[in-house]
């Protein structure tokens, strides 16, 4: 729960739990992979077809937090 708005959220794992069904019914894998490269910091989506082999992938770039001393 967010604490300033009092807004509810899914965890991963039950979002996860939901979606696992009809990736699996569509013959779709879903991975994730975090890529540090420099200081930049990415998450790479890629999402397979079971079936053809066709494949998709997204890169997304999110900021890493440095601790000052």
């Amino acid at each position: 729960m967010d604490p300033f708005f009092k807004s509810k959220y899914a965890t991963l794992d039950a979002i996860q739990h939901h979606i696992k069904p009809y990736l699996h019914k569509n013959g779709l894998v879903v991975t994730q992979v975090n890529i540090i490269a420099g200081e930049q910091g990415f998450v790479q989506t890629n999402v397979w077809h079971t079936e053809s082999g066709e494949t998709s992938s997204f890169l997304l770039l999110y900021i890493l937090m440095v601790e000052d001393p």
